[in-house]
Order: structure tokens, then sequence, then C-alpha cells
């Protein structure tokens, strides 16, 4: 059982690493799951989102804004009382003349002085050729974290950097980095909690947007590869010291736990026309109800290239996304992964189970085990994600459970098929040597007749003469103690032959036994025959109806044994009709009516040429059978010689007609019959 659940680990590490993009992320099927149907998130109620949508495009125009809008929106924010507001729009540059070129970037530096407004950097991946590593604008060094060396190298490293406008960036209360890769499949699960940036450290800025709402500063955070993200001696809004812990990967990758979809408001949310229009009217009070306290975040909420995929949907904002890491740090529901060796550790377990109970559970009680195995391991996962935040993989345990419940099912098979061929030849051995005895016991009989003959003989003559009654009474003790012997021999031959018959009454009692059918299942059978055009009530031909029932459904060939005229053929389309190739023709051939210079004609076909006679090209019997039933009868009256060509025909499913170069593939099921005793 142990080779077995190794092979079936075997199996599915090759699939894993054959098809890893048809099936996915496979240890996140869990995550997904508790993701998409339950949805274990829930928003902390401090985060405030504010969109860029379509009704705002149609006031302040599509593409770039004048950024005195957002200098006039964050005042408002700011006057309204919002804790910290986090901008998802890049600013790498001066504005243009037409959108207010120095005083637009001067009123948005001023409303940024208010200390409580963060900047996204936009970074990317290193592609591994940079002979010279980035480093940071000295301005952008303020908000940044020095960590070891060890970890700076283990982060992912990024290969450019290009954030706010210099005065902008010194402005800004933090930055953080908006770099996210998505998983194989598409889905974006994890984001950067930092990014290495030369010898600095450059927080997501989701990270950034939950230490600046909670007042930590960088030299307060703390970042352990493999274990956690610590944000130490934090005060929250309410003023309380805490420490806010995340589990992150090894490469300081946070698992981020989203809240529901974009679309159905997991988190409040504001039109960018509606705030800039309350600020306007000045209703601050309504403002303030909404936004004071908050850490509120302007989204790129219609804008088309910037929708990403997550668990929930295939389009969400990646503002949206940041918010979701902001809200996975503030409410400490991290989700942790298992690692790899815990994964092939799992499905190991699982294989060994499934094929043990297989094994060691009778009939049908063990797929059953190793059903109910699978479903308490998925309830198992369903568990650990709710309670304890842990990912456990689903596909590769429950693919190594079933790939060793098929291996465990063949092997238990092979092992009862070979059991009872045991059984046969040791029944055969039994019989050949009780007939050997059988034998040798006639022959000590007659010995003993012939004994007893020559003592009557002897006998006679003691009577006719006095003279020789000496020699007559030795002659005579001779044969009694001949005849004596004979008797004893024989008697122990005859205990051989009793003791031989005991033990193959005992083997013959060891032969499974039909079960005896029950009275409905009778009268069901018998309506099946009926229906079958079968007429019989013998329990026996029941049951052969009943297994052949099971047969039909595969595409096993079937051996129909018996006396002549006892229906095989009957039985022979009772199979046809029985299968998922009742639709399709059944074709009965009598093998011994078949003459031995036509048989690849008559069964393989022939084309036009192929030999004198040959006027036209001819469809064999395999062909006339295809997706339906060949049914070879009498097929223990087939030569030798022509059973080695139909053998190939039978193993290859593929024929070629006489006279032909191509072959030919066919889908036929094979029933055969016969009266012989073929193992004779």
């Amino acid at each position: 059982m142990t080779l077995v659940a190794a092979i079936s680990v075997a199996l599915v590490g090759l699939l894993w690493l054959v098809l890893p993009q048809v099936f996915g992320t496979w240890e996140m099927a869990t995550y997904d799951f508790r993701m998409r149907w339950q949805g274990v998130g829930k928003a902390d109620s401090a985060i405030v989102l504010i969109g860029r949508d379509a009704e705002s495009d149609a006031r302040f125009g599509v593409g770039v804004w004048d950024r005195a809008v957002f200098a006039k929106v964050i005042v408002g924010l700011s006057q309204a009382g919002a804790r910290t507001i986090a901008l998802d729009f890049h600013m790498p540059a001066v504005s243009p003349p037409e959108r207010g070129n120095g005083a637009s970037d001067q009123a948005l530096l001023t409303a940024t002085s208010s200390g409580t407004v963060l900047y996204p950097i936009a970074v990317a991946p290193s592609t591994g050729d940079v002979a010279v590593p980035p480093t940071l604008p000295e301005v952008f060094t303020r908000t940044v974290s020095r960590f070891d060396p060890h970890i700076i190298r283990a982060l992912p490293q990024s290969g450019r950097v290009e954030g706010p406008f210099p005065a902008l960036a010194s402005a800004a209360a933090a930055l953080g980095h908006i770099a996210a890769w998505p998983d194989a499949d598409g889905v974006y699960r994890r984001v950067p909690s930092f990014v290495a940036v030369g010898d600095r450290a450059v927080p997501a800025l989701g990270v950034a947007m939950a230490a600046s709402f909670l007042r930590v500063p960088p030299e307060h955070i703390e970042l352990v590869l493999g274990e956690a993200l610590r944000f130490r001696e934090a005060h929250g809004p309410d003023g309380r010291e805490r420490t806010v812990t995340v589990p992150v990967d090894a490469e300081g990758r946070l698992l981020i736990r989203y809240a529901g979809q974009w679309t159905d408001g997991s988190f409040p949310y504001l039109s960018f026309v509606d705030v800039w229009d309350a600020i306007a009217e000045g209703r601050e009070a309504e403002l303030r109800e909404q936004v004071a306290g908050k850490l509120v975040i302007l989204v790129h909420a219609a804008l088309g290239s910037d929708k990403r995929r997550t668990p929930y949907e295939v389009a969400a904002p990646g503002g949206f996304i940041l918010a979701n890491v902001a809200n996975t740090l503030l409410t400490q529901q991290g989700v942790r992964e298992v690692a790899g060796p815990t994964v092939w550790l799992l499905a190991l377990s699982l294989a060994v189970g499934a094929a043990g109970a297989i094994a060691w559970v009778p009939g049908w009680g063990g797929p059953l085990a190793a059903g109910a195995l699978g479903c308490s391991y998925l309830a198992t996962t369903v568990l650990a994600m709710g309670l304890g935040g842990l990912v456990l993989p689903v596909l590769p345990p429950l693919a190594t459970l079933a790939v060793a419940t098929g291996l465990a099912l063949g092997w238990t098979r092979r092992h009862a098929t070979d059991r009872v061929a045991q059984l046969e030849a040791e029944q055969l051995a039994l019989h050949r040597t009780l007939a050997t005895k059988q034998a040798l016991l006639a022959q000590q009989e007659a010995k003993a007749e012939g004994l007893e003959e020559d003592l009557d003989s002897a006998r006679g003559v003691v009577v006719t003469g006095q003279a020789q009654q000496r020699d007559l009474q030795q002659r005579l003790e001779t044969m009694q103690q001949a005849v004596r012997e004979s008797r004893q021999h024989a008697d122990a031959t005859r205990e051989t032959v009793q003791a031989l018959e005991r033990r193959l009454a005992d083997v013959q009692a060891a032969t499974v036994k039909q079960p005896v059918l029950a009275i409905g299942e009778t009268d069901a059978l018998q309506q099946e025959c009926v229906r079958l055009g079968i007429l019989t009530c013998d329990p026996a031909m029941l049951r052969a109806l009943r297994d052949l029932k099971k047969a039909a459904r595969s595409r096993t060939p079937v051996l129909i044994l018996g006396e002549p005229g006892t229906g095989k053929e009957l039985y022979a389309q009772a199979a046809h009709q029985l299968s998922d190739r009742a639709s399709g023709p059944f074709v009965p051939v009598n093998m011994a009516a078949v003459p031995a210079e036509l048989f690849e004609s008559e069964l393989f076909g022939h084309t036009k040429g192929a030999f004198t006679g040959a006027l036209r090209d001819k469809i064999g019997s395999f062909e006339q059978a295809h997706r339906g039933t060949l049914f070879l009868d009498e097929i223990g009256d087939l030569r030798l010689d022509l059973q080695a060509k139909l053998l190939r025909v039978l193993q290859d499913q593929r024929i070629m007609r006489v006279g032909d170069t191509a072959l030919r593939a066919l889908d036929v099921r094979i029933v055969a019959a016969t009266n012989r005793d073929l193992l004779q």
C-alpha cells in the first residue's frame, strides 16, 4: 500500500510540473473558495473609497485632470476630519500648461502639506540584466525602511522607480509602491509588503496606508520573512497601544484577505463628483459624518487599464486591491499558506489512507471509506481557513487520493484473480492425483482376488494327497501372508484416496458460491429476460443474466460457455441491448461455417481486384459492427492459424482489408460463444 501511495504522489507531481497553466494556482483552491462563496473577509469601517468614475470623467474630462481639483478635494477632506488620505494617482512630473502648470502643482503641494496625504511609487520588477541597481531619490528615503541586508536581498528586487515629483514627495506624509504581480492563473492574491530598491525597502501603498493611519513610524515596522509583518507599539485611533501582526511568506509577500466584490460595496464608497459638490456647496457636516477619523482612498474606479482580476471578479480597480491590503492589516485577518513539504506530506497521508481502506475494508466499504476520507479533508480545509486563517491545499491531496484509490482497486482485483487461478490449479491437481490413486486401488484389488483364487486351488491340491500336504501347507501360509499384505496395502491406498476426497471437498467448499437470489430480484430478472426474449426460471440462468448486466456496461469482451441449444446467442444479444451500444449494429458470425480460405475476406473485407472474383469492395463483419457488437459464435471451432490472425485484430482494434495497405481503426465490442471446453 505504501508503494501504491508513492506511485500516486509521483503521478500527481508529474501533473503539477506539466500542467500548471491548466490548473492555475492549485494550492490556493481553498483560498478562492472561501473568498468567493463564504466571504470570510470583513471590511474595516475606518476605510472609505472615493472613486473617479464615469460621472467624474464627464464633469472634469477624460485623461489627466487639473491637479487643483485634487488639491481642493484633499483640503475639503482634511477639514472634514479625514485621518489619512491616500491617492492611487501617479504624478511623476509637473503639470503641463493646459492643466494649470505651476499654479496647480503649488495648490496640490499646499494641500499635501497637511501631513496626512500618501502618494504611490511606480516600480517595475528587475529583469536581472541591470548593471547598477536603482537608488531612491533622497526625498523618497524619509518614509521607507532600512532592514538587515539579508532581508533586502530576499525581497522582490526593483529595476525601475518612478514616484511623484520631488517637491510633492517631500511634502507627502508617506510613499508606497503599487507593484502587484498576479499568480500563474492571472489572479491577484498576494502583494509584496516591501520591494527592495538599492539598500532600502519601499512598503506597499496599502501597508503605508495602515501604518500612517495607526501613526506607526518606519522604525517601528518589523518584517520577519516567512513569519509576519508587525507594527510595534502602534497607537490606534482609540489611543490604546497594540501590535498589529499579519503573516507573510519567505519573500515578504502578504496574502490578501478580500472583504468582498468591488461592485457589492465592500467598503463605504463615494463618487468623486459627490465629494466635490459637497465641498463646493459647503456641506461640511455631511462630509464630516462620512469621512471623519477615516482612511480615505481615491481610486481609479472607471479606468479600464487599471482593472485587475481578484478571486471574486474579473475586473476590479487596482486601488480596490490596495484598500483590501490596508483592511487586512487593520483587521489583522491575515491568511497563511502551508509550505511545499507539508503539501506532499498531506498528499502522501491521504494516499496511504485511501489505499489502506481499499485493501482492508471488504466490498464497497473500501471506496466509500476513501470517499469519506476525501470529504473529511475538504471539511478540514474549510474549517482551517475559516477558523485559523490557514490555506490548506485541495487539488494535489485529492488528486493523489483519487489516483491511489484507482491503483489500489486495480491491485486488489488483480490479487483476487490470481488467487482464484491458484485455487483452480490446485483443484485440477487434486483431481489428477485422485484418479491415479483410484487406478492403483483397482490394481491392488485385482491382485488380491487372484491370490484368493490361487489359495482355493492350493486347498484342493492338499485334499487330493497327503504326501504333498506339508509343501502345500507352507505354500498356503505364504499365500495367506501375501493376501494379508495385499489387503493392508489396499486399505492404506483406500485411506489415501479418502483423504484426497476430503481435501477435494474442502477445496470445493472454499470456492465462491453464487448468492441466492431474493424473491424481488428473481421477479425483476424474469421480467428482464422476457423483455430480452429469454424464457427461463432457472436461478443459475437468472444469475448469469444479472452478471451479464454488470459486464454489458463496460467495454470488456464477453465469453459465453454452454452446451448447444442453451441460448448462448440470446445472451449475446442481451449483452448488446444492455450496453450503451444498443443503438449500434449487432453482427453475428458462425465461425464454424466460415471457410478457411475466405476467413479474412468475410471478417476483414477486401478491395476490388484483391483476388480472382473480387469484382467490388466488400465490407467485412468487423466494419459492419463498427460502434456496435460483433458476436463470434462457435469460437472454439476456429483453427489455430486463423486464431493468430484474429488475435491481432482483437488486441489493436484495427483491421486491414485483403488487398489494401491502410489500417482502419474500429470501435467494436466482442462477444464470443462456444460449447467446447477451452481449458481442455
